[in-house]
């Protein structure tokens, strides 16, 4: 299969162009072609790297100011910061579109528990053993990268629910609508996605202590954080349907913190590449656009490209990609009102 990399363009203003991408050292190629009028947003999909490997990497493109860090953990961002870099305490789940989660206030429940997780070993599902045994535990397992390692069968909790083949999205809603405490107990990812669906439900979380950012997320109400270990797994959710949480207060708190990094977005990054002030309206059209999809914030159907395709954009030389132009289309038409 031939190699791409996730490369977007946001949008055009004049000769100013706003892409997004997913870092990594591999990107060199194309870094080196952008140019000082341009902006490349990054954000975290894991836990990244240091600032000082960061600084080597961008040590060897002509124009390092142009490349820009969204950061889902506030200890990676001051590390950024610290180090001089273009970064910003942003979390990629902010740019979730809520509308999309089937929030039913007042679902009959059937499952005490849920974990929605890959059955991969950093997602340490045996830590959910106690629950499994002594609760009604529902397991949303994704299918969507079968080349990734699995956790043995003898370590999967047992469960009164498990799905076979990949879910749609709503139906992934419907059944943490169905369940009582969702569970997220990996040490170390990034901003976690689950987390926040779980949230965004009106789910009250079990976390283990992390690192990576959805512990931005959490509050005393919204949250138990537990040892990780089978035991204190089990008692906090057990905690948490005998001192039930009220969904709307948990769901809107969630959507209160999004909007304070939705604006810090809107503030800090895109009204000074747009050179433009931006209205309630316009802000919320931008965000109906940039819907986060998997492995990073603004990723849309065609983000991913060959590096044939982005240096020949980047160049401006359209011959080579003729076949394919909707994938260089911007994913945002030009909303703003210029300042006079």
């Amino acid at each position: 299969m031939k190699k791409t990399w996730s490369f977007e363009l946001l949008q055009r203003v004049g000769d100013k162009r706003l892409f997004t991408a997913h870092w990594g050292t591999d990107n060199l190629e194309w870094m080196k072609r952008i140019a000082a009028s341009d902006c490349v947003v990054f954000s975290d999909v894991s836990m990244p790297g240091a600032a000082d490997s960061v600084l080597k990497v961008l040590a060897q493109v002509p124009n390092p100011d142009s490349f820009v860090f969204l950061c889902n953990d506030y200890q990676v961002y001051e590390d950024r910061r610290r180090a001089g870099l273009n970064a910003h305490f942003i979390n990629q789940n902010a740019f979730i579109n809520e509308r999309r989660l089937d929030f039913q206030e007042g679902a009959e429940k059937e499952y005490d528990a849920v974990y929605n997780a890959r059955l991969r070993p950093v997602k340490r599902h045996s830590l959910a053993k106690l629950v499994g045994e002594r609760l009604k535990l529902a397991l949303i397992i994704g299918h969507h990268t079968p080349g990734l390692g699995s956790i043995p069968d003898s370590e999967i909790p047992k469960n009164v629910y498990m799905n076979k083949f990949q879910l749609m999205p709503e139906t992934v809603s419907r059944i943490l609508s169905k369940s009582r405490v969702g569970l997220i107990l990996s040490e170390s990812e990034g901003a976690c996605f689950a987390s926040s669906e779980y949230l965004l439900t009106g789910l009250p979380v079990v976390s283990t202590p992390s690192r990576g950012g959805r512990d931005f997320w959490y509050d005393e109400y919204n949250s138990i954080i537990c040892e990780p270990n089978e035991e204190s797994v089990y008692q906090s959710v057990q905690t948490l349907i005998n001192e039930p949480r009220d969904p709307k207060v948990i769901r809107e708190g969630h959507i209160k913190k999004m909007y304070m990094h939705r604006q810090k977005f809107i503030e800090r990054i895109y009204k000074p590449f747009v050179d433009g002030v931006v209205d309630d309206i316009e802000a919320d059209a931008i965000f109906d656009k940039l819907e986060f999809r998997r492995y990073m914030a603004f990723q849309s159907k065609f983000s991913w490209k060959s590096m044939e395709s982005i240096l020949t954009f980047i160049d401006e030389d359209r011959s080579v990609y003729d076949d394919e132009p909707e994938r260089f289309q911007p994913a945002l038409e030009p909303v703003v009102k210029s300042v006079l």
